[in-house]
């Protein structure tokens, strides 16, 4: 099953089961990785960090990469770079009601007006036929969906409607990096492949650890330039914190009402942020990069061992579906009631019954994110109803599938679950 990170015996009931692995996935070689960087003395982005870049890029299949502090710093210059880049063809990005909140709110801060389409209660994803049917808006500038918890999307088939509409695609594959969607030649691409601009995340519960960091990948150069730029403070000069005069240019140009000569690396053309990674942290990313796929193949593996396992509920619950060209790497199982099975079970009170096992529980993203109090006053377009939305809202949740659990693990939480509806597995 996973790769067992536990130091000590499982006690059912007892040891917490939790839903991300953390500083479980850690090894002395990542720890001595990290302890380079210190004793080298350059602790913010530098060797390390283009060593991670270089990874992720490769591995994304990808032209560029850029680290930055998290996932949703990666989300933030996304859209503040499509904004820039796009001014004029639309103000408004379609995007999902059943998302996470820096998914929306990056949206949001860079100027945009949003879109809310449904869920689907079936795949946890966007409604795509909705989606579909407003690409021809001219407001419409573009679409910015998460594969949800790692279960993907036809994004191969999104990418040539937005293209042939003149739409741009960004994908949040924050909860995603290993999971994969065959092209048309049936080879498995990762997620993010078929858009103009994606990001990860490596909060620790993900599927590598940063300790947290992010990062935001593109084949557009002018995509890469701009977001870098909003990262560093909005500088104007694309020479990195231990580099100087990368361009030979740096005491003789003139900007703006500057005195003639200014110094070039302090020359700020956008209004942007320090959302930089250390290198500490890409040194752990870096190194944890080594061990992506045996963590996929952990988290794939036990998440069909439990989806397997559960099969005598399903008259009780959904779990997510998808297309045979995709392959998830799971973030978690999630666990939806059906319909006849809410009128006699109640998902608060399965939260509860796992969690007084010692099982921890997660919602759906942010449920229907309309319902969430930041967002009371915020002017959503909303052309379909979000019913779907409201459903996994109020009947969904998600447990670990993690590389640190232990068969023994899973099994607890498969009779968990079967105890709480009473029927024998």
């Amino acid at each position: 099953m996973g790769l067992a990170g536990m130091n000590t015996p499982f006690v059912p009931g007892v040891t917490p089961i939790l839903t991300g692995s953390g500083s479980q996935s850690l090894t002395e070689a990542d720890k001595d990785e990290m302890k380079k960087v210190i004793d080298k003395g350059n602790l913010t982005e530098g060797e390390y960090g283009k060593k991670f870049e270089i990874a992720l890029r490769t591995n994304a299949q990808k032209r560029f990469a850029m680290l930055t502090n998290s996932g949703s710093s990666a989300n933030l210059v996304a859209m503040l770079a499509m904004m820039e880049i796009f001014k004029g063809k639309g103000k408004k990005v379609i995007t999902c009601a059943t998302g996470f909140p820096t998914t929306i709110n990056a949206i949001l801060q860079a100027g945009f007006e949003v879109i809310l389409v449904d869920s689907s209660v079936l795949t946890l994803n966007a409604n795509m036929d909705q989606v579909m049917s407003l690409l021809g808006r001219k407001d419409v500038a573009g679409v910015f969906l998460a594969h949800t918890l790692g279960f993907p999307y036809r994004e191969d088939e999104l990418k040539v409607q937005c293209s042939l509409k003149g739409k741009w695609l960004a994908v949040d594959c924050c909860d995603a990096l290993g999971s994969e969607i065959k092209d048309h030649y049936n080879i498995n691409r990762p997620v993010g492949y078929f858009s103009d601009v994606h990001t990860y995340s490596f909060y620790p519960a993900h599927q590598i650890n940063a300790i947290e960091g992010g990062a935001a990948l593109s084949d557009a150069p002018v995509i890469d330039l701009v977001m870098r730029s909003y990262r560093d403070w909005g500088r104007n000069c694309w020479c990195s914190p231990n580099q100087d005069n990368t361009c030979g240019k740096r005491f003789t140009q003139q900007f703006g009402e500057l005195p003639s000569g200014y110094d070039h690396k302090y020359v700020y053309s956008r209004i942007g942020y320090n959302l930089k990674l250390t290198d500490v942290q890409a040194a752990l990313g870096y190194s944890q990069m080594g061990r992506l796929q045996q963590f996929t193949d952990a988290r794939r593996n036990n998440f069909y061992y439990m989806r397997d396992m559960l099969c005598n509920l399903n008259q009780y619950i959904f779990l997510p579906e998808y297309e045979k060209e995709v392959t998830p790497c799971p973030f978690g199982l999630p666990i939806v009631l059906k319909p006849m099975a809410n009128q006699k079970y109640n998902k608060n009170e399965l939260v509860k019954f796992l969690e007084n096992r010692q099982i921890r529980t997660r919602p759906i993203f942010a449920g229907n994110i309309v319902r969430q109090p930041a967002y009371r006053d915020v002017n959503f377009e909303i052309p379909f109803r979000l019913d779907d939305a409201d459903y996994l809202m109020n009947n969904s949740l998600w447990i670990g599938c993690h590389p640190s659990l232990t068969e023994e693990m899973l099994d607890y939480m498969v009779e968990s679950l079967y105890q709480f509806f009473g029927i024998g597995g």
